[in-house]
């Protein structure tokens, strides 16, 4: 409970928020040569993959966390980026749900703790 209190339960969902966030900033942080070569290893590596629908999902959370990192991938791998983009919305999607539901309980704790 103490380390509930100190942390605070806002920082519960506000990680929720931001799962695509890291990803995307060490993408940006890289060099042109560098995000070309991320995207060759993950578009290569993930083109392998027999199951397309993994491949589309995948693809979907590289988007989200920067749209030329995903599709750029998404080509390699060989999969259709609407639905790519398809995907990478209905990600979003869930995500501000499972974080709108953290930030409901965490309000509801924190009334209870008070």
């Amino acid at each position: 409970r103490d380390l509930v209190r100190s942390r605070g339960l806002g920082d519960v969902y506000k990680r929720q928020e931001q799962n695509f966030k890291q990803a995307g900033e060490f993408y940006r942080n890289l060099d042109k040569q560098g995000r070309k070569n991320l995207i060759n290893n993950m578009g290569g590596a993930l083109a392998s993959v027999p199951e397309e629908e993994i491949r589309v999902i995948i693809s979907a959370f590289m988007y989200n966390a920067d749209k030329e990192y995903g599709t750029g991938v998404a080509k390699l791998a060989k999969v259709s980026i609407s639905q790519v983009r398809a995907e990478a919305k209905a990600l979003m999607d869930e995500q501000a749900a499972r974080a709108a539901k953290a930030k409901k309980v965490a309000e509801s704790l924190t009334a209870l703790m008070q």
